[in-house]
């Protein structure tokens, strides 16, 4: 009986130290699978039936795409400070879609894509992205975007933290007048733009002339100096 277990016990150790071995060549696979692990947003406009009326709203969908059996992924976000995972039999044959409607601000998305208990490299984590949603922009519906539809902080949806009204009206304005451009970066004269060696092309022919006009000056006075010396000489 002693035997047996002994036999038990050795065999079990050999096949949990076998499964504990994430081989080289597993890995590489896994590596590959979680490589295409994919992730990105859209925005989805929908509508609500109420009681009163319609309702429009907006909201992201994210989406998480070609997860494998042999992976599973942890969605974090900054705006509750959770984690969540999801396995390949929560998605739609290896794609996740997560609805988000908070977009009243800018929220940070960490996607790490981890190997399955199932395979020798369970838990090992294969990759690393991240992705960001916008948030909807408060200064979109006024007027004054009318004449500047094509100005960053004039989007529905924009990329960067909200400013107050007066920091707008001052970037709007800017942009107007044409001091900066659609991306609120100043415009700079065409000369400063300029490089040497353009402008030196630019203006070469009246560089050549005045270098011809004071080698013609050159030489004139050389000549006369000459002149001048040989008649004293008597030449």
């Amino acid at each position: 009986m002693k035997k047996i277990l002994t036999i038990f016990l050795a065999s079990f150790m050999m096949i949990t130290m076998a499964k504990a071995e994430c081989s080289h060549s597993e890995k590489l696979d896994l590596n590959s699978k979680a490589a295409n692990v994919k992730a990105n947003y859209e925005l989805v406009a929908d509508k609500i039936d109420y009681e009163d009326g319609v309702s429009s709203i907006e909201y992201f969908v994210i989406n998480i795409l070609n997860i494998t059996e042999d992976t599973y992924v942890e969605v974090a976000n900054d705006f509750y400070n959770e984690v969540k995972t999801y396995h390949y039999s929560d998605t739609d044959n290896g794609n996740l879609k997560i609805t988000w409607t908070d977009t009243d601000q800018i929220v940070n998305f960490t996607i790490k894509v981890y190997a399955e208990n199932s395979t020798s490299c369970g838990g090992e984590l294969l990759k690393t992205s991240r992705m960001a949603t916008p948030r909807f922009n408060n200064y979109y519906y006024l007027a004054i975007c009318n004449d500047a539809p094509d100005f960053y902080l004039c989007q529905k949806y924009v990329t960067v933290d909200e400013i107050d009204q007066s920091e707008f009206i001052e970037k709007i304005d800017n942009f107007i007048s044409g001091k900066v451009d659609e991306n609120g970066e100043e415009i700079k004269s065409d000369e400063n733009k300029k490089g040497f060696l353009e402008i030196l092309n630019e203006y070469k022919w009246y560089i050549v002339g005045g270098v011809v006009v004071v080698g013609a000056g050159i030489g004139i006075v050389i000549y006369l100096k000459k002149t001048k010396k040989q008649r004293e000489l008597g030449i």
